[in-house]
Parts: structure tokens; C-alpha cells; sequence
């Protein structure tokens, strides 16, 4: 229920942009889908997405700078996993929800 207050504080605002901005890339996304089941190096993301190891630690790093993702240390190899997995259950609305408005357009 609508309570008239604005809950959408500009620091509310400046999280969320920064959130939608990170995830409105095709390969982010990807690479975020990819980190669903398990963590991953950057060898293994680059290897399932097709793109050079330079080009996945770019996107890394703007996904870890939106705090989307974790990053761990094992001898020489960085391991990224999903910071919160609630990612998925919003990804999983807004597919949802295009879903929907794809059956109603089709009507």
C-alpha cells in the first residue's frame, strides 16, 4: 500500500542507479548468471563467456565496484562470487515480469 511518504532518498537513488548501471550490460549479466551456482576465476568466466581475461576483469571490476560481487585471493588466482544472493530474485522478477508484458502484447 502507497503511503505517500518518498521513500526513494537520493542516497537510495544514488545505490540504485549505481546497482542498474552495473547490471545493464549483457555480459555482466552473463558473467552474474555464470556466479549463480559457484564462484569463478577469471580464466573460467572469460573461457564460458568468450571474452579475453582483460575484458572480464573490466566487468568484474565495475560489478565489485557496485558491490554486486566478492572478491577472494587463492595463491594466484582471484575467485569472484555474488555478494547477495536477493540479486537473483530481483533479476528473476524483472525476467518475470517482461514475461508478462510479452503474453499481454501478444493478446
Amino acid at each position: 500500500m502507497y503511503s505517500g511518504i518518498n521513500r526513494m532518498t537520493p542516497e537510495i537513488v544514488a545505490f540504485e542507479s549505481k546497482t542498474f548501471k552495473a547490471l545493464a550490460n549483457s555480459k555482466r549479466l552473463n558473467i552474474i548468471d555464470l556466479l549463480r551456482e559457484r564462484e569463478m576465476c577469471v580464466s573460467s568466466i572469460a573461457t564460458l563467456t568468450n571474452l579475453n581475461q582483460c575484458n572480464v576483469s573490466q566487468h568484474l571490476l565495475i560489478l565489485r565496484n557496485a558491490n554486486l560481487i566478492y572478491v577472494k585471493k587463492i595463491g594466484k588466482n582471484n575467485f569472484y562470487r555474488i555478494a547477495n544472493r536477493a540479486i537473483y530474485d530481483a533479476l528473476d522478477l524483472i525476467a518475470d515480469t517482461q514475461r508478462n508484458n510479452n503474453k499481454n502484447e501478444n493478446k
